[in-house]
C-alpha cells in the first residue's frame, strides 16, 4: 500500500508496542517497539517467530488501591470539617472581645461562632467559682 512507508515512520516514532493482526490470526504490521519487545528481527510474510503472553494477577493491587481510594476520601471529608484559623487574632485586653477583618469588636464567642464550627458552652472553673461565688461553693449549691 501507499501509505505503509509513512505510517510504519510513525508508528516506530510512538513509544508503545502496536501490532494488527487479522483475521486470520496473522502479524499483518507490527512497529519497531512490538519487534523489539517480542525479540523479533522481522515478521516473515506475515507469520511470527516467536509470541509471549504476560499475565499478572491484579487483584491485591486493586484491593489495596480501593482501599487507599476510601481512605483518601474518608481524610478528604474530615479535612473539609476542620475550620482552622491563622495568623493573628486582636482581643482587646480588658473586655476579651475580637476585633474582625472589618474592625468591629465582638464578643469572643461570637467571633469563634462566626468563623469557626465551634459551639461554645459556658461554665464556670475552679478559680472563678471559688473567687466570686465561696458561699456557693461552701454550700455544695453549685
Amino acid at each position: 500500500m501507499a501509505y505503509d512507508a509513512p505510517a510504519r515512520t510513525i508508528a516506530n516514532l510512538v513509544p508503545v508496542v502496536l501490532a494488527y493482526w487479522d483475521t486470520s490470526q496473522r502479524c499483518v504490521f507490527a512497529n519497531r517497539a512490538y519487534e523489539q519487545w517480542f525479540d523479533l528481527a522481522d515478521v516473515d510474510n506475515g507469520v511470527v517467530k516467536g509470541f509471549a503472553v504476560v499475565v499478572t494477577n491484579i487483584s491485591e493491587r486493586k484491593r489495596l488501591a480501593d482501599k487507599l481510594q476510601a481512605a483518601n476520601e474518608t481524610l478528604a471529608d474530615a479535612l473539609a470539617q476542620v475550620a482552622t484559623l491563622r495568623g493573628l487574632l486582636p482581643v482587646c485586653a480588658w473586655c476579651r472581645r475580637a476585633r474582625d477583618d472589618e474592625g468591629c469588636w465582638d464578643s469572643l464567642d461570637a467571633y469563634l461562632a462566626r468563623h469557626t464550627q465551634l459551639e461554645i458552652t459556658h461554665g464556670l472553673c475552679d478559680s472563678c467559682l471559688e473567687q466570686n461565688f465561696p458561699d456557693a461553693q461552701a454550700s455544695g449549691d453549685l
